[in-house]
């Protein structure tokens, strides 16, 4: 069974991420959080295998969240965000504050390909929970590569 710590502070991601989940007989949601604050402790108590974790929270973000977790408590946190252009660059400190992985939680609210959004999310959960750190470094560097291709091509000025 992998353990899942869920960090938003929208109550309905939160719900949404709980049910999506839920349904996962391999998964199970052990806790959530609506700040950084209650992230770290909860992390440090209910020692999830994966965390997936909002960028922007109020009090501690995401970003000083994952840098907390990482320093004490490390496992995979995969970050949950909107695909803009200021989150990206969030989503890439992230990544360099020791996220291993990122997932836009865009399609929740447009209503836009849950299913796709649903099988990537499990699918993430599901490949980070039994790596080891060293893999979890190669997929992490994987990822600030690709990120900041699509930063890089996608969104010049």
């Amino acid at each position: 069974m992998i353990k899942v710590l869920i960090v938003d502070d929208d109550p309905f991601i939160r719900i949404y991420m709980r049910n999506l989940l839920g349904n996962d007989p391999s998964v199970a949601v052990v806790g959530e959080a609506d700040s950084g604050e209650k992230a770290v402790a909860l992390v440090q108590s209910l020692q999830p295998d994966v965390v997936t974790m909002d960028v922007e929270m109020p009090g501690m973000d995401g970003l000083r969240a994952t840098h907390e977790i990482m320093a004490h408590t490390p496992r995979p946190v995969i970050m949950v965000s909107s695909f803009t252009r200021e989150d990206t660059e969030a989503t890439i400190q992230a990544l360099q504050n020791g996220a291993v992985d990122f997932i836009s939680k865009s399609t929740q609210y447009l209503g836009l390909d849950i299913a796709h959004l649903e099988t990537e999310l499990k699918r993430k959960i599901q490949s980070l929970a039994h790596c080891s750190m060293s893999e979890l470094d190669q997929h992490r560097a994987q990822n600030l590569a690709r990120l900041q291709q699509i930063k890089h091509t996608s969104w010049r000025s």
